[in-house]
């Protein structure tokens, strides 16, 4: 049976993963929706899982909105412009983020049917509205601060207790940066000591592969090894195994963030066959020590 850490974060990275498809709203970034089955002691009981996951094993879900963790932490009139528009081209499709794009430099026509869809879909009735920044920013603040506001305030108070954490607006955004995997910094991230030219390859490999990694894939590859879909740890160690045929497999161990790498590859598609096999599935076994 898992214990430590890993086990923890696996915990709650499943939490949220789960709750930000039940719950919650949005694409890349979501705010909470209004449910009628859950009351106010419902959704407090879900802030206090928010502190409990980052003070014991700094987790913090990045899929919730900036502007909306800012309103719960700060108010809503100390959000800025740059930060509003960010979330909201997170929080819808990327045709709709790139629809906002071509708004704000007013290059998109005004009879446009991507235009008047995405207008429609967020019960928007001025045409022209989206070649208004300040209407664009109306429409932010609606998805994202007035309509979940029920929420934050049933939050505020006990997601009070990591503003300790996140002093300012600045801090929390430079959070949500830091802890985003991207291709780069999970390269940065491995770490390993070779004694030969098996292992000198399949840790080439193991680079070659992330740094190719799509979106959902590269979130999954933390998961795997840190059972944290952010990135909490600034080194992934990783160690080298000998096995072969259909025992072989890369390792996680969770609590500590290691990888046991097999060296015995053959060559790159092996290895990003096997990676890419264990990447598609949604929990694995955990391998805790």
């Amino acid at each position: 049976m898992g214990r430590g850490t890993g086990i923890m974060r696996e915990i709650f990275t499943l939490f949220w993963s789960e709750f930000a498809d039940s719950s919650m709203i949005g694409e890349e970034e979501r705010v909470p929706f209004i449910r009628h089955d859950y009351n106010r002691e419902t959704w407090q009981a879900v802030a206090r899982i928010l502190v409990k996951g980052f003070t014991d094993c700094s987790y913090f879900p990045l899929r919730l909105s900036k502007v909306f963790m800012c309103n719960v932490f700060y108010n809503k009139a100390l959000v800025t412009v740059p930060i509003l528009l960010s979330s909201l081209k997170c929080y819808v499709s990327k045709h709709e983020a790139e629809i906002v794009e071509q708004a704000l430099s007013k290059d998109i026509p005004l009879d446009s049917k991507d235009l008047k869809d995405f207008l429609s879909n967020f019960d928007c009735r001025r045409v022209a509205s989206l070649h208004n920044i300040h209407d664009i920013m109306e429409l932010a603040h609606k998805e994202l601060i007035q309509k979940p506001k029920y929420v934050s305030d049933c939050w505020s108070d006990i997601i009070a207790k990591l503003k300790l954490y996140f002093p300012t607006i600045e801090n929390l955004v430079a959070f949500y940066k830091s802890h985003e995997p991207t291709n780069a910094k999970v390269v940065d991230m491995l770490h390993t000591d070779i004694t030969n030219d098996g292992e000198r390859e399949a840790f080439n490999h193991l680079k070659k592969y992330v740094r190719g990694l799509e979106k959902s894939k590269l979130y999954a590859f933390p998961k795997f090894v840190t059972a944290a879909d952010i990135i909490i740890t600034d080194k992934i160690l990783v160690s080298f195994s000998t096995i072969t045929g259909a025992a072989r497999r890369p390792i996680s161990h969770t609590c500590g963030c290691t990888l046991e790498l097999p060296s015995t590859y053959a060559n790159f598609c092996e290895l990003r066959e096997e990676f890419s096999n264990i990447l598609l599935v949604d929990s694995w076994e955990m391998n805790i020590v």
